[in-house]
């Protein structure tokens, strides 16, 4: 994993954490699919992410839906078909 990815991961994780999803110490998977997780306060219920590789991203915790965009001069320019 290079430098750039591994800083993606990290702003994620930290975005998800904070809208209140539990990623139990791991950081998020940046696969373009949608994986569900547990909610910090309430492990009954999931939340959901879904991040592509390039650093875009969409949270749905609670019952919110986010859109996440990391901080700039870190994601790849995405193309029209992305």
């Amino acid at each position: 994993m290079d430098n750039n990815n591994e800083a993606l991961e990290t702003q994620f994780a930290h975005a998800l954490e904070e809208a209140g999803l539990d990623l139990d110490g791991k950081l998020p998977l940046m696969d373009g699919k949608v994986h569900h997780l547990p909610l910090l306060a309430n492990h009954k219920h999931n939340g959901a992410y879904l991040g592509y590789p390039k650093g875009v991203g969409f949270i749905n915790a609670d019952g919110r839906i986010l859109n996440w965009q990391p901080e700039s001069g870190i994601a790849e320019e995405l193309s029209p078909f992305e």
